[in-house]
């Protein structure tokens, strides 16, 4: 008896000391009261570029992707097509997750005009909302997926939630914080800074081409098993966001501009010579370029078909993924043609 008593306390205390520290510290947002006293140096990138469109409601572009996207700069996009320009890209975005950053910005800036929207392969692999939107009740409200409570009780007693608790008071005690700049973009990045990079007519040396063929092949190992895997169908749920993107812009008399992201050239062969793979990427592309015939202010820019693209030799590349900022310049470029 005493041995279930003394267990019985020591759960008890420990499931009370992670609830405490979970609602004092928020690490992402998702906690039951919602404190925001670590807001600054909370880990939720997608919190806080949803809580930034709050402050700026000045920029008539918005371009919105994942880590691709992070080499379209706002200034570039405003050299194109005039007009303040704000980005938010977020590393490893799914489609919902900017589904849910267009609506925020349409609600709080009546002055938009372009949504330039990168679209990526990968997005239509992927049909879990992440618990960082999920369970955060400002975010989770502009989308349509609902928190189950069996899901958020595994989300809040996650040793993941947890550690981020103690990252962030890390973070506090060294004023570490997620800076949003003015025009959108941060101080974190997934493919360091944005850099003015080489034209598209430079070609890359020997030497440089073995270092940038052995990333193609590390990115497509883990590509393919972790992002791409088991990619049988094109997601439903990815689609359904697609098009009330397109409702969101059409209803309030907005350009939107898509531009498919493209791989560097060995990078895609080795992702076409998968039948399967290849199969949805061709279908990818038509879903993509289709949507085109419903919109009546749309323009779909195949960047898959550039020459950048198409160039094993070309020096815009960082890896078999991410292309520089002359090259996405290029591909901004191409749209007001």
């Amino acid at each position: 008896m005493p041995f279930f008593k003394t267990f019985f306390i020591t759960c008890t205390l420990l499931f009370l000391g992670h609830s405490l520290l979970i609602e004092y510290v928020n690490p992402q947002g998702t906690a039951i009261l919602s404190s925001q006293k670590f807001f600054k140096n909370q880990v939720n990138i997608e919190y806080a570029k949803f809580k930034a469109l709050e402050e700026n409601k000045h920029y008539e572009n918005l371009i919105v992707g994942s880590s691709t996207s992070e080499a379209y700069q706002p200034t570039d996009v405003s050299n194109v097509f005039k007009g303040e320009s704000y980005s938010l890209s977020l590393g490893g975005a799914t489609t919902d997750a900017r589904y849910l950053m267009i609506k925020k910005a349409l609600r709080t800036n009546p002055n938009i005009k372009r949504v330039f929207l990168i679209a990526d392969f990968y997005e239509f692999n992927k049909d879990q909302t992440k618990p960082s939107i999920l369970y955060n009740k400002e975010m989770s409200a502009l989308i349509q997926e609902k928190a189950k409570p069996l899901g958020y009780i595994k989300h809040y007693f996650n040793h993941r939630l947890l550690e981020d608790s103690l990252r962030v008071l890390k973070r506090k005690k060294k004023n570490k914080s997620i800076v949003i700049n003015k025009d959108g973009s941060t101080n974190r990045s997934m493919i360091l800074s944005p850099i003015e990079g080489d034209k598209l007519e430079k070609k890359i040396s020997k030497k440089d081409y073995d270092k940038l063929n052995k990333q193609i092949i590390e990115n497509f190992t883990t590509y393919s098993r972790d992002v791409l895997n088991n990619f049988n169908l094109l997601s439903e749920k990815t689609k359904k966001y697609y098009k009330e993107i397109l409702k969101l812009t059409s209803k309030n008399n907005i350009e939107l501009n898509i531009i498919l992201s493209p791989y560097h050239i060995d990078f895609k062969k080795r992702l076409l010579s998968n039948n399967i793979l290849k199969e949805r990427y061709l279908e990818w592309k038509q879903f993509i370029i289709g949507l085109k015939t419903k919109h009546t202010k749309i323009k779909v820019l195949d960047g898959t078909t550039h020459s950048f693209a198409n160039d094993q030799n070309s020096s815009v590349w960082r890896d078999g993924l991410h292309y520089n900022r002359y090259a996405a310049f290029k591909l901004i470029s191409s749209l007001k043609i």
